[in-house]
């Protein structure tokens, strides 16, 4: 039976490797939600009075989706770095 041994992930292996992933997970959170928070608050009438909802939604919308596509990809790498311990914790799940 193969055992996974979390010192064998090239991001366990490097000082700066991890932290820099995560970075760039958040980065993607910054991207999809503050895009999304941007169009929310003008169809509130919050924000952005002189500019459409739909033109709004239609600029942003590129921006959105790289930010999804940047979580999606980086999220499984951070967590192969030790996935057990991701597995385990309450939060996580």
């Amino acid at each position: 039976m193969l055992v996974y041994d979390p010192s064998t992930n090239p991001l366990n292996n490097n000082e700066w490797s991890f932290p820099l992933m995560e970075i760039i997970h958040i980065t993607g959170f910054a991207f999809s939600f503050g895009t999304i928070t941007i169009v929310d608050l003008r169809m509130l009438g919050l924000a952005l009075p002189k500019q459409s909802s739909s033109q709004l939604l239609k600029d942003m919308a590129p921006w959105t989706l790289i930010g999804i596509v940047i979580m999606l990809m980086s999220g499984p790498i951070i967590f192969s770095s030790d996935p057990f311990m991701y597995l385990a914790n309450g939060s996580f799940q």
